[in-house]
């Protein structure tokens, strides 16, 4: 259990039926300087009880941001912060620990104080609150990695269940999660796991212990994706106190106040401490009128020396000042005490408040948080919602299209210089979407000051200048208009800016003419609680506020007015953040940043305890001593000498903690963290409660039921400490190192299997690559890791552990041997020998059609440093078959006119192309139509026949749609092709294919898919190779078309490179999903700015979902974007493209399913008759790392010309061939990409060339992967 939290709660029980002698102490220094450092002894024999901490301005000048600091505790500011924990030294790894551990220790869970991100920020949330729930502590914890250089991304687990915190380093992401304790190891015992290891493998939550039962049933639950990286920064602890002015903290609350601007209902938090500003106006101080914000009409005694400190300075005309006070925590009370003076009753005095609003910046949190409702700003919102409310983007927008809803907020014109600006970022999809900004000095008579024009789409920032507009009048209105076409979310704000401005509505808190004013005339005294004036229930916090002072007499300007006044403020603090005292002599620093002589009084109070002194540290270990061993097992005992209380007091607990190095910056796991005693927990079942049986001396020993987190071998650390049955604690001891054994001789170890290969005798393939799948079987002990390694060298480390697959093994020619390595906890492995044949590579193309209409080439390249001789077999639908030899040249291209070749004049046909010595090419396969070639489409070939085949992509009606099955076996095949709708229905047809042929068919005939889209899933008796064509367009024949491979392993993640928006691209990505359960999908979009927007969706079971991608968010409006889908469920992906204001074009690509460091390339050209531009994408979706990516372009003249490209963490980087590349033009080439320091990337190719019209033409295709 949690120290930080358990702590908490049983010092209030414990300490409540405990009563000792306490007295009541007081230091108090003078300070004239920043950078002091004096010394408080607080005295007693027992630990001393904090009580407040006080600093006051005793000098006439104002003292900037005062600070005490203790033992190096300094939280004013997130980089403080994390001064204070971290230290250069430190490991990425260390420091996302030592974040861990802070957040962990210095708040505890409970229902959060806001609905916002103020309890998010770690600023606030430490210092002001110190609680909240785990979206608020992933919110602080995501702010101190980003400051400390460390990549995050929060995940958040089921509707409204969990939301924790990753922090990427070692090339993966871990989640430390603070507000459970949870930080769980990899099988490895050594690798933090992250959030996806976890979901896959929710066992790793459940070795934890029963304390994170729902959280194995929450991970079981989650799905991939479902990320975010905001994080809610800047506040600090800054604070002017002016002359008189004191800021008062205290250890427990003596008002009960909180901030809770929730629905929860909650009771009080159980710890809560709070705090005083006290701000004085002292009148008689000469130049008292600088801390005022402005006044009119008013003298003071400091000014004239006269009796009555502050009046009118003139008869008959109103006197007024207006006077802030601001605090960094926020406010939860607030109080107004002056002493009066009026002559009679005709004599007027008014005193009235309001939140200070001097400028305004709402994110797009903010904006879904409702607080674009500002208090003292008289909003009102009709027709909006926000993306919490219905899910969409942007995050305030119009509930219903085709109406105008508006934002109005009525405010004054700032008293100083600065211009008044209003504005945001605003989103608006397309021309025919209404956004508007109006002005008024009335409500009533509008003035448009801004109207979008017709280039501002998508997602864009606008500030429009009204100063001169308002400038003679004392209030007027703003108004924001949207009004949507098509979607309501089509207009709204992401931001909102609201500069140069005042709030306008002062609320009147007292009166000389209210009812509570009758007899108050003379001297007199009034006390004033205002709270709700100034923290509205329901309203976000506040931090600063205005108090304004109007004085009027007819008889005399000294008969009205006061002879002083104060504000005094009550602040929510967090008691962990405060710098208390210790039992022994303690060093405090105090510092500020205030120039020029000054004066500060800074008291420390707290109650002095007589009572039993802390105990000491546990002198020794007993077993195992230091540097001794334990034997490797399931449990393992720990002893450690008794601590002996130096008042014969029992030792409540021990506190106990095991870690990795001898720091101790966090323990191991937060399993190692814990308390052990002996006293009798009663009924309850809980310690520290009331039915609590005596408290006996803990024993000095604990039998640890985690033994498996330990890998024999290792050394570790482990450290106790002492605490008595006030909770007071010894120092813990030294860290005491000791080392695991080996594993006991004839302990079982791990099993491993094979799933659908035989071991016995050789397998012939004719891929470059296998996959391997089976399972991994525990022995006395859990299975750790699946190995996999080569004869040749290759190796890597299989995906999963109980049910294991590892995809891309690569093979090079003849016999491989293939081992898998099943290794368990404790260090003991089995393993399985798999011996592959690669006699010859096949390269198969499903579709090629040759005559009048369409043309057909075939691109090969070697990218290898021999020749590689090859067989071209092409096979036409009457069953004949034309084959050709040819021997490629070393690091070349060539294309293959097919149209050319005799016997393939006018044919549909299907390409086999053979690398008879095993050498991997890259084949490819482009197809023009017309004799202008106005369209065209390509795919790649995949390497052999497959028994079934799915694509994302069909649709019949305005598009054509083709499959292209091709059997090139020496019997009949028996198909079953199954349409999977996005209505849901599955329409099936049955076709029978001939031996050594290949067949169309036309969607069109099966009358059940006109009219509709639909994934198609193919199913065959023997097998066979699939593709799948679409042709559109109605000015001429087939104006465009495309073709993808089918895939025959739908993958839980696939990947693109390519993907464009904006007014020439539309973009799409089609999912199918052929499993019997929805797919609940993550999509990751990366941009060229290394910008990441994720977004969530659901596939129905058997059905297919279409994204549009300029209408996922605003920032993909118009962009260039790479796309990696991620999936709880098996699913088949591909991106259509298409360009043009009338879709002239289009092409698609199948997604890969896996990143690679090395990828290939057949057909790109440069130049010649129709203008070829070819585009290489590549993407890096690794989160820190540059990708040093090494081109290679093959020429059929056997030249290579080669480039070097830096492609940026989660970027997408494009390479225009004809621009970077110049020796190309008017040549066709192939390429090897490669990422040469070992970060993978993915690559696809986009080429369009211009027969009549500009880019009338075009295709595109995901690279293939090459053995590294």
């Amino acid at each position: 259990m949690s120290i930080g939290h358990w702590t908490l709660i049983l010092a209030g029980i414990i300490l409540a039926v405990s009563p000792r002698a306490l007295f009541a102490q007081a230091h108090t220094e003078d300070i004239s300087a920043s950078g002091k450092t004096y010394t408080v002894s607080p005295g007693g024999t027992g630990e001393p009880i904090n009580t407040s901490v006080s600093i006051r301005n005793a000098g006439t000048t104002a003292v900037v941001n005062p600070k005490i600091v203790i033992g190096g505790k300094d939280w004013s500011s997130a980089d403080h912060i994390l001064a204070s924990i971290l230290t250069p030294e430190m490991s990425p790894e260390q420091k996302a620990r030592a974040i861990w551990q802070f957040a962990r220790s210095n708040r505890y869970h409970y229902a959060p104080p806001t609905q916002g991100y103020d309890g998010d920020d770690p600023v606030k949330l430490f210092n002001a609150y110190g609680y909240g729930l785990c979206n608020n502590v992933m919110g602080a914890q995501a702010v101190l990695y980003e400051r400390a250089g460390l990549p995050f991304r929060q995940r958040h687990l089921g509707a409204a269940e969990h939301s924790v915190v990753e922090v990427y380093y070692d090339d993966l992401w871990h989640v430390l999660d603070a507000d459970r304790d949870g930080l769980y190891l990899q099988w490895d015992n050594r690798t933090i796991a992250g959030v996806d290891d976890l979901i896959a493998d929710p066992a790793l939550v459940a070795r934890a212990g029963p304390a994170h039962a729902d959280l194995v049933d929450i991970y079981g639950r989650a799905r991939p994706g479902g990320w975010s990286t905001y994080g809610a920064a800047g506040h600090t602890m800054d604070l002017t106190l002016r002359p008189g002015e004191e800021l008062t903290l205290n250890w427990k609350s003596s008002s009960g106040r909180y901030h809770d601007d929730t629905t929860f209902n909650r009771a009080p938090p159980p710890v809560l401490g709070d705090g005083q500003l006290t701000s004085p106006l002292l009148p008689s101080q000469p130049n008292a009128r600088q801390w005022l914000v402005r006044d009119s009409w008013i003298r003071m005694s400091g000014d004239d020396g006269r009796d009555l400190a502050l009046s009118p300075s003139l008869i008959g005309v109103t006197g007024e000042l207006v006077y802030r006070v601001s605090s960094p925590y926020p406010i939860v009370g607030t109080r107004f005490e002056g002493d009066f003076y009026r002559a009679g009753e005709n004599d007027l005095i008014e005193v009235s408040a309001i939140p200070d609003v001097q400028s305004v910046h709402l994110d797009w949190l903010d904006l879904a948080s409702g607080w674009y409702d500002i208090a003292g700003l008289n909003t009102e919102a009709d027709g909006l919602v926000s993306m919490w409310d219905d899910g969409n983007r942007p995050a305030l927008h119009p509930a219903a299209a085709g109406t105008t809803s508006t934002l109005t907020y009525r405010m004054r014109r700032s008293e100083g210089d600065e211009p008044t600006l209003i504005g945001g970022d605003f989103v608006r999809q397309g021309p025919e979407d209404v956004l508007e900004l109006a002005v008024s000095t009335d409500g009533t008579f509008w003035t448009v000051v801004w109207q979008a024009t017709s280039d501002q789409v998508g997602l864009f920032t606008h500030q429009v200048d009204i100063t001169n507009r308002i400038r003679l009048f004392d209030n007027f209105f703003v108004q924001f208009r949207f009004r949507s076409s098509g979607e309501s979310w089509n207009t709204g704000l992401e931001a909102l800016t609201l500069e140069g401005i005042e709030p306008y509505e002062y609320q009147v808190i007292w009166s000389t003419e209210g009812a509570d004013a009758a007899d108050t005339t003379g001297h007199f005294s009034t006390s004033l609680d205002f709270t709700d004036a100034i923290v509205p229930q329901g309203h976000p916090p506040v931090y600063q506020y205005l108090i304004k002072i109007r004085l009027y007499s007819l008889t005399g300007f000294m008969n009205v007015g006061l002879d002083d006044f104060e504000a005094i403020t009550t602040v929510q603090v967090n008691p962990l953040s405060l710098p208390g005292v210790t039992l022994d002599p303690i060093e405090v620093t105090y510092s500020d940043q205030t120039e020029g002589p000054h004066q500060v009084e800074v008291t420390h109070r707290w109650e002095e305890r007589n009572g039993p002194r802390p105990p000491p540290a546990p002198a020794a270990p007993v077993s195992p001593g230091q540097g001794g061993s334990l034997v490797w097992g399931d449990e393992m005992t720990f002893r450690w000498q008794r601590s002996v209380d130096p008042d014969d007091e029992p030792i409540f607990l021990y506190d106990v903690q095991i870690c990795d190095r001898a720091s101790c910056i966090s323990p191991l796991s937060s399993i190692f963290d814990l308390y052990v005693h002996s006293t009798d927990v009663g009924a309850d079942g809980r310690l520290g409660t009331a039915d609590d049986g005596p408290v006996i001396d803990a024993e000095p020993a604990w039998t640890m039921p985690f033994g498996e987190w330990l890998i024999p071998g290792e050394t570790y650390y482990w450290r106790v400490r002492a605490r008595d049955r006030l909770l007071q604690s010894s120092p813990w001891s030294e860290p005491w190192p000791f080392e695991v054994g080996p594993v006991p001789p004839g302990t079982p170890g791990p099993t491993i299997t094979l799933s659908g290969i035989s071991t016995g005798s050789p397998i012939e393939v004719t891929s470059p690559f296998v996959d391997l799948s089976g399972q991994a079987d525990p022995g006395a002990a859990a299975v750790a890791s699946v190995a996999w390694r080569t004869d040749s060298g290759a190796s890597g480390t299989a995906e999963g552990i109980a049910s294991w697959s590892v995809a891309n093994v690569p093979l090079r020619a003849g016999r491989n041997v293939i081992t898998v390595t099943a290794t368990d906890v404790g260090g003991q492995s089995s393993s399985e020998d798999i011996v592959f044949t690669l006699p010859r590579i096949d390269y198969i193309l499903a579709e090629g059609s040759t005559g009048t209409f369409f043309d057909l080439d075939v691109a090969v390249a070697n990218p290898n440093g021999e020749p590689a001789p090859v067989t071209f077999e092409f096979l036409r639908e009457d069953g004949e078959t034309v084959t050709q030899t040819d021997v490629l040249a070393p690091m070349s291209q060539r294309t293959v006119r097919v149209d050319d070749i005799p016997g393939l004049e006018s044919t549909a046909v299907s390409t086999i192309v053979t690398s008879t010595e095993a050498l991997p090419l890259v084949v490819e396969r482009t197809m023009f139509w017309d004799g202008e070639r106005y369209g065209g489409h390509s795919t790649e070939a995949v390497n052999s026949a497959e028994t079934r085949w799915w694509f994302a992509e069909g649709f019949q009606g305005v598009f054509d749609c083709f499959l292209l099955l091709v059997n090139g076996n020496s019997s009949a095949a028996s198909v079953t092709l199954s349409f999977l709708t996005d209505s849901g229905e599955v329409v099936t047809h049955e076709v029978r294919l001939a031996p050594l042929a290949r067949r169309t068919i036309y969607a069109g005939d099966i009358p059940e898919l006109i009219g509709r889209s639909f994934s198609i899933e193919v199913a065959s008796d023997a097998p066979i190779v699939a593709e799948r064509a679409m042709y559109f367009g109605g000015d001429r024949f087939w104006d465009g078309g495309h073709a993808s491979l089918g895939t025959s392993a739908p993958e839980r993640r696939w990947f693109f490179a390519e993907g464009a928006t904006g007014s020439f691209f539309n973009t799409f990505l089609l999912v199918g999903n052929p499993s019997a359960s929805a797919a609940n999908i993550h999509v990751t979009y990366l941009l060229p700015s290394g910008q990441q927007i994720g977004k969530d969706h659901q596939v129905a079971a058997r059905g297919r979902l279409t994204l549009n991608l300029e209408l996922e968010d605003p920032a993909l409006a118009d962009t260039a974007v790479s796309a990696i889908v991620e999936s709880d469920q098996p699913i088949i992906a591909e991106r259509a493209m298409y360009w043009g204001s009338d879709w002239r074009e289009g092409h698609d690509s199948l997604g890969v399913s896996a990143s690679g460091l090395r990828w290939g390339l057949a057909d790109g050209r440069v130049g010649t008759d129709v203008d070829y531009e070819t585009f290489i994408l590549v993407a890096n979706p690794d989160e820190q790392r540059v990708s040093e990516v090494a081109v290679s372009f093959l020429t059929g003249d056997g030249e290579t010309v080669q480039r070097t490209y830096d492609v940026p963490p989660k970027t997408r980087f494009s390479i225009p061939v004809g621009t970077f590349v110049p020796e190309l033009e008017g040549k066709a080439f192939g390429a090897t990409i490669e990422s040469v320091n070992g970060v993978p990337i993915f690559v696809e190719r986009a080429m369009y060339w211009s027969a009549s019209a500009a880019w009338d033409g075009g295709s595109a295709l995901p690279a293939t992967r090459l053995p590294e």
